[in-house]
Protein backbone atom coordinates (compact mmCIF):
# COMPACT_ATOMS: atom_id res chain seq x y z
CA UNK A 1 0.00 0.00 0.00
CA UNK A 2 3.06 2.42 0.75
CA UNK A 3 4.57 1.97 -2.69
CA UNK A 4 1.38 2.53 -4.14
CA UNK A 5 0.13 5.54 -2.30
CA UNK A 6 4.22 6.69 -3.38
CA UNK A 7 3.74 5.51 -6.89
CA UNK A 8 0.02 7.67 -7.27
CA UNK A 9 2.28 10.60 -5.48
CA UNK A 10 5.03 10.65 -7.56
CA UNK A 11 2.62 10.38 -10.76
CA UNK A 12 0.34 13.08 -9.54
CA UNK A 13 3.30 15.69 -9.00
CA UNK A 14 4.25 14.37 -12.64
CA UNK A 15 1.17 14.60 -14.40
CA UNK A 16 -1.14 16.61 -12.62
CA UNK A 17 -4.46 15.25 -11.77
CA UNK A 18 -4.99 11.29 -12.53
CA UNK A 19 -8.26 9.64 -13.97
CA UNK A 20 -9.87 6.90 -12.12
CA UNK A 21 -7.82 4.81 -14.97
CA UNK A 22 -4.45 6.56 -14.59
CA UNK A 23 -4.83 5.69 -10.50
CA UNK A 24 -5.62 2.37 -11.67
CA UNK A 25 -2.92 1.74 -13.83
CA UNK A 26 -0.18 3.20 -11.38
CA UNK A 27 -1.77 0.70 -8.05
CA UNK A 28 -0.96 -2.32 -10.60
CA UNK A 29 2.13 -1.34 -12.10
CA UNK A 30 3.42 -0.70 -8.02
CA UNK A 31 2.03 -3.88 -7.65
CA UNK A 32 3.88 -5.95 -10.67
CA UNK A 33 7.07 -4.13 -9.39
CA UNK A 34 6.56 -5.32 -5.60
CA UNK A 35 5.61 -8.68 -7.40
CA UNK A 36 8.89 -8.61 -9.06
CA UNK A 37 11.00 -7.63 -5.69
CA UNK A 38 9.63 -9.87 -3.59
CA UNK A 39 12.00 -12.64 -4.54
CA UNK A 40 10.54 -15.65 -2.05
CA UNK A 41 6.92 -14.49 -2.46
CA UNK A 42 5.90 -13.79 1.37
CA UNK A 43 4.56 -10.70 0.82
CA UNK A 44 7.86 -8.82 2.12
CA UNK A 45 10.14 -7.29 0.15
CA UNK A 46 13.62 -7.33 2.26
CA UNK A 47 16.96 -5.23 1.57
CA UNK A 48 18.19 -8.12 -0.10
CA UNK A 49 15.54 -8.36 -2.28
CA UNK A 50 15.54 -4.76 -2.80
CA UNK A 51 19.39 -5.30 -3.67
CA UNK A 52 18.75 -7.65 -5.81
CA UNK A 53 15.86 -6.09 -7.90
CA UNK A 54 17.40 -2.82 -8.00
CA UNK A 55 20.75 -4.58 -9.16
CA UNK A 56 19.74 -5.07 -12.41
CA UNK A 57 19.72 -9.15 -11.19
CA UNK A 58 17.96 -11.36 -13.35
CA UNK A 59 14.94 -13.11 -11.84
CA UNK A 60 16.09 -16.30 -11.87
CA UNK A 61 19.09 -15.24 -10.16
CA UNK A 62 17.47 -13.11 -7.31
CA UNK A 63 16.59 -16.21 -5.12
CA UNK A 64 20.25 -17.18 -5.13
CA UNK A 65 20.93 -13.76 -4.27
CA UNK A 66 18.47 -13.23 -1.30
CA UNK A 67 19.59 -16.29 -0.12
CA UNK A 68 22.92 -14.96 0.61
CA UNK A 69 21.11 -12.52 3.96
CA UNK A 70 21.97 -15.59 6.43
CA UNK A 71 25.44 -14.49 5.42
CA UNK A 72 25.91 -11.30 5.46
CA UNK A 73 29.91 -11.52 4.01
CA UNK A 74 28.84 -13.53 0.86
CA UNK A 75 26.47 -11.13 0.18
CA UNK A 76 28.64 -8.48 0.33
CA UNK A 77 31.23 -10.79 -2.02
CA UNK A 78 28.64 -11.38 -4.38
CA UNK A 79 27.53 -7.37 -5.16
CA UNK A 80 31.48 -6.52 -4.86
CA UNK A 81 32.03 -9.03 -7.63
CA UNK A 82 28.79 -7.14 -9.77
CA UNK A 83 30.09 -3.91 -8.83
CA UNK A 84 33.31 -4.93 -10.21
CA UNK A 85 31.74 -6.27 -13.72
CA UNK A 86 29.37 -2.93 -13.80
CA UNK A 87 32.01 -0.54 -15.18
CA UNK A 88 30.19 2.58 -15.35
CA UNK A 89 27.94 2.14 -12.05
CA UNK A 90 24.80 1.96 -13.92
CA UNK A 91 23.17 -1.18 -12.12
CA UNK A 92 23.43 -3.52 -14.87
CA UNK A 93 25.90 -5.27 -16.81
CA UNK A 94 26.02 -4.83 -20.27
CA UNK A 95 27.71 -7.50 -22.85
CA UNK A 96 30.60 -5.46 -23.35
CA UNK A 97 31.47 -4.62 -19.78
CA UNK A 98 30.99 -9.19 -19.54
CA UNK A 99 33.36 -8.91 -22.57
CA UNK A 100 35.81 -6.56 -20.41
CA UNK A 101 35.98 -8.96 -17.80
CA UNK A 102 35.96 -12.13 -19.47
CA UNK A 103 38.84 -10.77 -21.33
CA UNK A 104 40.73 -9.77 -17.92
CA UNK A 105 40.00 -13.19 -16.53
CA UNK A 106 41.51 -14.83 -19.89
CA UNK A 107 44.84 -12.19 -19.19
CA UNK A 108 45.31 -12.77 -15.74
CA UNK A 109 44.28 -16.69 -16.17
CA UNK A 110 47.51 -16.54 -19.12
CA UNK A 111 50.08 -15.11 -16.67
CA UNK A 112 49.99 -17.64 -14.31
CA UNK A 113 50.76 -20.27 -16.78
Amino acid sequence: KELTALSKKRATKEQGVLSKEEEYLVEQASIQNFKSMDVDHDGRASYYDFLAHTKGIPEHMRAKVARCSDDPDKLKEVVEIFEAWDKNGDGYVTIEELEQHLEHLVVVGSSED
